[in-house]
């Protein structure tokens, strides 16, 4: 799996970590998908390759090379050598924030940068401080219009922020090709991203329930 998921781990690293406060993840990384794409594949197994625990992954043979797609649990068991099969998913663009500054504020999000990414630098103005019964958002607006939400619970000083001040944004972007589902034998299956994004998506207290980011290490 390490090898299969690594692009996943980076999204999952740097954006789930985020959602400790927020009522519903997956609403809160939308916030940062700056473009979303579908794709399709068809091509023929070439192999399955089994690991312990049930996870393993496919390779699948197209016109142009040669795709590695996850697979686990049963699905491991459907998926034969030489079947023809068509994989459908996602190439999402992300910005990854890594710093945001403002009052004399600095918040960091992540100390360590992957060497290959070129870093922007966003202005923004605070556009609202939204209050609800159990949530609290810092609301923040681009100078292209893009609307980010911070929970406050992420944002130590955010009482002290007003609408309308200043904030630099630093951080950088990255393309991740999510493979979401896989049909066999006219029999369509989900894939184990798309199974764990949705899961995330409906826990509002990963970490009170055990979750742990460190799960999903991004290895450089």
């Amino acid at each position: 799996m390490r090898k299969v998921l690594p692009l996943l781990f980076v999204l999952l690293t740097s954006l789930v970590v985020f959602s400790a406060t927020q009522p519903q993840m997956k609403g809160f990384i939308n916030n940062f998908i700056l473009e979303k794409e579908p794709f399709e594949i068809t091509g023929t197994v070439k192999e399955v390759v089994y690991r312990p625990g049930g996870f393993g992954y496919l390779v699948l043979t197209t016109e142009a090379t040669e795709v590695k797609v996850p697979v686990a649990g049963k699905l491991s068991l459907v998926v034969k050598p030489e079947e023809k099969v068509t994989i459908k998913g996602s190439k999402i663009t992300v910005f990854i924030p890594i710093s945001l500054e403002t009052k004399g504020y600095r918040l960091v999000f992540r100390n360590r940068v992957p060497k290959d990414v070129q870093l922007t630098e966003l202005k923004a103005k605070i556009k609202k401080i939204e209050v609800g019964k159990n949530y609290a958002n810092v609301v923040i607006l681009d100078e292209n219009n893009k609307e980010y939400k911070f929970p406050a619970g992420l944002v130590p000083f955010w009482r002290n922020l007003k609408e309308g001040e200043e904030v630099n944004i630093s951080g950088f972007e990255r393309v991740f090709e999510i493979k979401e589902s896989i049909t066999v034998n006219g029999k369509t299956y989900i894939l184990p991203a798309k199974e764990l994004l949705t899961n995330l998506s409906q826990r509002s207290n990963m970490f009170k329930q055990g979750f742990t980011p460190r799960l999903f290490k991004h290895r450089l």
